[in-house]
């Protein structure tokens, strides 16, 4: 992995944040068309293959990863990206940190998503490669925002352990 500096090992370690919330780990990735791959893979080495967000947490990351590196341009200072993973009481919240759009305009969510008819100019948007990133962050999370830290934007999502899921399966 091109990781600029990491803070912890890729073994969950602790360190206390306010709200009960504790960092698992974060690193700083070149902005590059292999970083989504590079953040799938540190998710892995920090949470471990058998945590039960893990595959959820990867698609989240991916969609946002790749929304920083397409869409923020680059330049002095600009080229990184942090991902942060953060355990709170019963949920998991990853967060990725760019240097934002330069005209200040934030991350859109597509509200619905649109038809898959090809003979519609929506249909035929949904079946490009882009533009519904945030739909599936909103889909995946049961909380996703943002918020500026200084200069930097930070897109996070809030995603709760099963046992804090409500049950899908009712009793008969």
């Amino acid at each position: 992995m091109s990781l600029a500096h990491q803070h912890g090992t890729p073994t969950p370690t602790s360190t206390d944040l306010q709200g009960g919330m504790t960092l698992i780990s974060a690193a700083s990735l070149w902005r590059s068309n292999k970083t989504p791959r590079e953040a799938r893979m540190a998710l892995c080495g920090w949470l471990g293959q058998d945590d039960p967000l893990l595959l959820d947490a990867q698609q989240i990351v991916t969609e946002l990863i790749s929304n920083a590196v397409t869409h923020v341009e680059g330049g002095e200072g600009r080229d990184w990206v942090v991902l942060r993973v953060i355990r709170g009481s019963g949920s998991l919240r990853v967060e990725v940190i760019d240097a934002g759009a330069l005209d200040g305009d934030g991350p859109h969510v597509v509200r619905q998503p649109p038809t898959s008819d090809p003979s519609t100019c929506e249909g035929l948007r949904a079946l490009t490669e882009s533009g519904r990133g945030l739909h599936i962050v909103k889909t995946l999370s049961r909380a996703w925002g943002t918020y500026l830290s200084g200069q930097r934007r930070v897109v996070w999502a809030d995603l709760p352990y099963p046992s804090a899921r409500p049950s899908l399966v009712r009793d008969h």
